[in-house]
């Protein structure tokens, strides 16, 4: 998904719900009893590094339900041990779900032991202060601690996470993130891995091919956007044995999911065929040319549907939530392209057979809803025709099926169109269709209209946040504690739950960290202070159980990054293209592609800010140093290695704005081009210090995955390499004798990474400076170096950097503060 205005809806598979009423509607399902309290003792297990029968002996997990009305949607309660009974040397933690029980874990550990819980590259967790060798009780809490759900549902994933953060998961990997969730109270989640291998077996029983389907998908990084868009073929498609790699990893992962309590919400038929349908059902309402989409009230559309549930059932089972979006389009790539395309792709003279097809639905299709119809007409029939055709569909073979949808294809829709609106809306029962409006930091749908969220249909308030994975420091976090709220508070409103909806994940824990207790300090009234009071309370908690000490320097760094960088309201688009190694907002990459930008340089808060929390961090590190190695957590190297990240990545900006200032001398701009190569290699050797912030980790997981499937196919293996070095920067597979960059979709997914900044995107600037003059050859430079670049897979460890994890938390130290000398205010 792209963050740009909504241009036209193309399909069939639509959304909808019965007439609204006055009141709102809750979800019509039952979170509480999910999970087990063994499951949470193992996820205690695995956090904590002991035996089960470690927590048995300090913890009783009690899963139970509450009579208070108050408490309907789950709760939890943190007591210590009755005296004189089997529990008096016991933390007693209660709860109505699996996530409830893990959540009330996690506020435990957080708030008696002074620890934290992230993702893995964004520090880990951080457990230090839990003294595991020695015998006898936990501390004891004084009593009880109890808290309650305000909403039904914590919510996380996006469709694209799977590709943009998921893609090189083992089950490893999918542990320890639904570990985090359990410890973090999340309930839902789209559950997208192993699909394809679903819909093989669906297409075979409709005369597709088992070749015929593995070339119609993308290859393992690129899956998104074959499974509900229209990019197809792309870096090979999927290999047969890799989709039966992937669908045994979602045997364990929904298995996992289950034990924990985290109800799993599983794809449906959406409409998207092999194109070679169109031959073997020339009658069916289809798309006319380019991808092929059945229309959703096509009798066939049903048919393939039946098809695909009794065999979803079968093999992955159900918790009875789907999700299906259908076929939207926007402006920019890669969603609209305006004829097909394909470039052959190659990795180390092995030809993948790597047809990347961009192919837009023609508005002529034979369908009730075409482009035209639906740009002049929005017929609140069509709307409520297709809705309940498609939620029939699934309640056909569930009848307990509850519709998911992304609420992004409601941006920019105006009041002449709430009649088809209308109609998608009263197409599904009341409680079975849950909006998920993913945009709400930005902007919100749920309250446009002079209605309340969807007709008082249940929709979860989401933050987007993230595009692409890009890593840098932004989001509001005073916005985060008090939109959620006005939500809440709104007397009309069905606000069913508070999630994310993230592109990529592992940046900003804190902002997250605020995020998943929001459902929770919804039950306080939260009136009496400001919201910017009520984050900096937040932060002062959050920096103490991050680092396991208290710390006047970090409570002041963190002051500052809340007064910057978390404390403005801020153009997401904007926040993460510095010109360092990035696109400008509107799409056009300034530096791949051109010599100009379209959009000028920006920043929303004071850089000084975020500098003196990069040097307070820094000296906070190396005191802790002075006791040891050991009192460096891992979270604190991350913090202070992404915090010089921001500062060297926007200080980058004014030197790129000089180099490509055709209004200077050649001097002068190669000045410029010469200090911006000088930041881009002191990034790369800052970011070499700490493990999350390195290409080379990311390869050494996609290499990991390739063995996991066949340990002696190199040609996977080298395929998967390319694809993860691809993805972050040229996007698609770049071809070899190209006279500039393929992808239009250059740096949309940017990361910076050590062995990247240096390696990829030096390389560009140096293109640029050796052809200030001529702008085709900068273009073939360009092209050149990044096929030379993503494609080198024999030179890939070499090339990335690996640093010695006995050593790179001295190293972060020591490599800021020679950079905070270099870059001073």
């Amino acid at each position: 998904m792209f963050p740009q205005r909504l241009g036209c809806l193309t399909t069939l598979v639509l959304v909808a719900f019965t007439e609204a009423t006055s009141q709102p509607t809750p979800v019509d399902y039952e979170f509480r009893g999910k999970g087990s309290p063994n499951a949470i003792t193992d996820t205690l297990s695995r956090v904590l590094d002991v035996e089960p029968e470690w927590i048995a002996s300090r913890f009783s997990i009690e899963m139970s339900s509450s009579p208070d009305e108050k408490e309907k949607y789950g709760f939890y309660e943190i007591c210590d041990g009755t005296s004189g009974t089997y529990l008096e040397d016991k933390i007693v933690l209660r709860g109505a779900s699996g996530p409830d029980l893990g959540y009330a874990a996690s506020t435990y550990l957080r708030q008696v032991y002074n620890m934290s819980f992230s993702w893995n590259r964004t520090g880990g967790h951080q457990t230090a202060n839990l003294q595991r060798d020695i015998p006898g009780p936990l501390s004891r809490v004084g009593g009880c601690i109890r808290g309650r759900r305000a909403t039904q549902i914590s919510y996380l994933n996006n469709v694209v996470t799977f590709s943009y953060s998921y893609a090189w998961f083992l089950f490893a990997d999918w542990s320890y993130l639904l570990d985090w969730m359990v410890l973090s109270g999340i309930n839902l989640s789209i559950a997208y891995t192993g699909q394809e291998e679903v819909f093989r077996k669906v297409f075979n029983r409709f005369g597709v091919s088992n070749q015929e389907y593995a070339s119609w998908t993308n290859g393992i990084a690129y899956l998104a956007w074959s499974r509900g868009q229209r990019l197809h073929g792309c870096a090979g498609g999927l290999d047969l044995k890799t989709m039966r790699q992937q669908w045994d990893l979602q045997r364990k992962i929904l298995a996992r999911m289950r034990a924990l309590g985290i109800v799993a919400v599983l794809p449906t038929f959406q409409g998207n065929v092999p194109t070679s349908m169109r031959q073997r059902f020339p009658n069916a309402s289809m798309s006319a040319d380019g991808i092929a989409w059945v229309d959703g009230t096509d009798p066939l559309f049903r048919e393939i549907q039946a098809v695909y549930m009794d065999t979803l059932l079968e093999d992955f089972g159900t918790d009875h939530w789907y999700e299906t979006d259908g076929y939207f389009n926007f402006a920019p790539e890669p969603w609209l392209r305006q004829a097909p395309w394909s470039q052959d792709r190659s990795a180390s003279g092995e030809d993948f057979n790597s047809k990347c097809r961009y192919n837009v639905a023609s508005a002529s299709m034979p369908s009730p809803i075409t482009v035209r119809k639906l740009a002049s007409g929005f017929s609140e029939k069509d709307g409520y025709d297709h809705a309940s055709s498609v939620y029939q569909s699934m309640a056909d073979k569930d009848p307990e099926a509850v519709w998911l949808y992304q609420g992004w294809i409601w941006r920019g829709w105006d009041k002449d169109r709430l009649p088809y609106m209308r109609g998608f809306e009263s197409g599904s029962p009341l409680g079975r269709f849950v909006v998920l409006d993913m945009f709400d930091e930005i902007n919100a749908e749920w309250d446009k209209f002079d209605y309340f969220a969807y007709f008082r249909h249940p929709f979860i308030w989401g933050t987007l946040h993230n595009f692409g994975g890009n890593l840098g420091l932004w989001g509001n976090m005073n916005l985060l504690e008090s939109a959620p709220r006005q939500a809440y508070n709104k007397t009309e409103s069905s606000l069913a739950g508070i999630g994310a909806a993230p592109e990529g994940i592992d940046h900003n824990p804190a902002y997250y960290a605020l995020l998943f207790d929001m459902p929770w300090r919804l039950a306080d009234a939260g009136t009496d202070t400001t919201p910017a009071s009520r984050v900096q309370q937040f932060l002062d908690f959050f920096v103490r159980q991050r680092y396991g000490v208290e710390s006047e320097l970090a409570r002041e760094a963190w002051a500052l990054l809340h007064k910057s960088v978390y404390g403005q309201d801020n153009e997401p688009l904007i926040a993460a293209r510095e010109w360092l190694a990035e696109k400008s907002s509107d799409g056009v990459t300034a530096l791949a592609n051109g010599g100009y930008m379209n959009t000028p340089y920006k920043i929303w808060y004071s850089l000084e800010d975020v500098r003196r929390a990069w040097a307070l961090l820094t000296d906070f590190a190396d005191q802790r140093l002075s006791l040891g190695p050991s009192k460096v957590p891992r979270t604190l190297t991350y913090d202070l290695v992404n915090a010089g990240r921001e500062v060297l990545a926007k200080t980058s900006g004014p030197w790129f704005e000089r180099m490509v200032n055709t209004s200077l001398t050649t001097d002068e701009r190669k000045r410029a081009g010469v200090a911006l190569l000088r930041i881009q290699r002191d990034m790369d050797r800052l970011l070499c210090t700490e493990s999350s912030f390195t290409l080379q980790e990311v390869l050494d997981k996609a290499a990991d995955l390739a063995r996991s499937i066949d340990a002696n196919d190199y040609t996977l293996r080298a395929n998967f390499l390319v694809q993860a070095r691809s993805q972050s920067t040229t996007w698609g597979p770049q071809t070899k004798r190209a006279s500039k960059p393929d992808s239009t979709n250059l740096d949309y997914a940017n990361k910076h990474w050590a062995g990247q900044l240096d390696g990829f995107y030096t390389m560009r600037t140096e293109c640029y400076l050796a052809h200030l003059e001529s702008l085709p050859a900068f273009h073939k430079c360009v092209a050149m170096g990044s096929y030379k670049w993503t494609h080198d897979v024999q030179g890939a460890t070499s090339m990335a950097c690996q640093p010695d994890s006995s050593r790179e938390r001295a190293s972060a130290i020591q490599v800021s503060k020679t950079l905070l000398q270099i870059y001073k205010a």
